[in-house]
């Protein structure tokens, strides 16, 4: 009989999931607890303005989270898979009730967000 290993929890919380502007010149992390842990700043990125970086901050903040909770999302279900358990009825409290994004939901959610706002 093979024995399933439990993802480790506490490794998830060591986590960084992190969101870099297109051009690279901004970007923010949150940990594996869902706050933002780093912001990353090169030096064009201070061409911005304050009002504009603040703006991206928000914005890839914002996503850095969306990462987090699909990440999260994604370590749940798995956890329960390798205790046997049955993921369908969980997954779908995980998307409704607690609005858990999919991979293919915050693809959608970072790219709509960057044509938005990167549009020439």
């Amino acid at each position: 009989m093979t024995e399933s290993v439990l993802p480790d929890i506490e490794e998830f919380y060591t986590r960084e999931f992190s969101v870099y502007n297109p051009a690279g010149t901004v970007g923010v992390s949150c940990d594996g607890r869902g706050e933002v842990s780093a912001l990353m700043l090169d030096e064009d990125a201070l061409a911005f303005g304050e009002d504009e970086l603040g703006r991206e901050i928000v914005m890839l903040a914002r996503l850095a989270r969306e990462k987090y909770r699909m990440e999260l999302r994604l370590f749940s279900l798995a956890s329960l898979a390798a205790q046997g358990r049955n993921t369908d009825r969980m997954d779908r409290f995980y998307r409704r009730v607690q609005k858990l994004p999919t991979p293919e939901e915050y693809q959608d959610m970072e790219t709509a967000e960057f044509a938005r706002r990167y549009s020439a």
